[in-house]
C-alpha cells in the first residue's frame, strides 16, 4: 500500500470532498484530525477532506477560502460539540452548507441533539426547501440539505490519545 501524506491539501484547482465544520477549540486535536486523518487513509489519498488548520496556508484569506472549500465539498461533517454554538465561524459555515444544499452528517460530540438549539437563520424552513427541478444536474445525485444523524458513543475516548475514536469507520 502507498503512503499517503495526511497533513497534504490537495492540489490548486482540485475540490474538497468533505468539508469537516467544528469548533476548533472543542475537537481540533482530538475528533476533526482524527477523522481527518481517517478519511485520508482508509480512501487511499481519494477521499479529500477540508479541514481549517491543515487546508489553509499562512496568507490565505480566512472566510474566502473557506467559502471556497464549502462550495467545492461534496458533503459536510458537522461536528457539534460544547461550544459550537458560540462560534459565530462554525455558524456561518453550517448556514452556508445548508444554504448551498449540501448532504450534512452531524456528529454530536459531548452534547446531546436535544440539548442544541441553532438560530433561526441556520434551519429556516425556506432555506431548506428544495431547489426547483433541474433535469440533467440531478440525474444520479443525492438529494441535498439532508442531514443524517450519527452519535460518538463516548466523548471523553481520545482527550489524552489520538486515534481511538475513530477505530470503526470501514472503507
Amino acid at each position: 500500500m502507498a503512503a499517503v501524506r495526511l497533513n497534504a491539501p490537495p492540489p490548486p484547482g482540485r475540490a474538497y470532498d468533505v468539508f469537516i465544520n467544528h469548533r476548533g477549540a472543542d475537537t481540533r486535536h482530538t475528533l476533526a484530525r482524527q477523522l481527518y486523518d481517517r478519511l485520508l487513509q482508509l480512501s487511499g489519498g481519494r477521499v479529500r477532506p477540508f479541514l481549517d488548520n491543515v487546508s489553509l496556508r499562512p496568507g490565505d484569506r480566512l472566510v474566502a477560502r473557506i467559502d471556497e472549500g464549502i462550495s467545492q465539498c461534496k458533503v459536510a461533517v458537522a461536528i457539534f460539540s460544547e461550544g459550537y454554538l458560540d462560534s459565530a465561524f462554525c455558524l456561518h459555515e453550517l448556514a452556508s452548507l445548508v444554504e448551498a444544499r449540501k448532504v450534512i452528517v452531524p456528529i454530536f460530540y459531548g452534547v446531546k441533539p436535544s440539548g442544541l438549539v441553532l438560530p433561526p437563520a441556520v434551519v429556516e424552513p425556506s432555506a431548506l426547501a428544495p431547489p426547483p427541478p433541474r433535469r440533467r444536474a440531478l440525474q444520479g445525485r443525492a438529494p441535498r440539505g439532508q442531514i443524517i444523524p450519527c452519535h460518538v458513543k463516548d466523548p471523553t475516548i481520545g482527550q489524552n490519545t489520538r486515534n481511538n475514536e475513530i477505530t470503526h469507520i470501514k472503507s
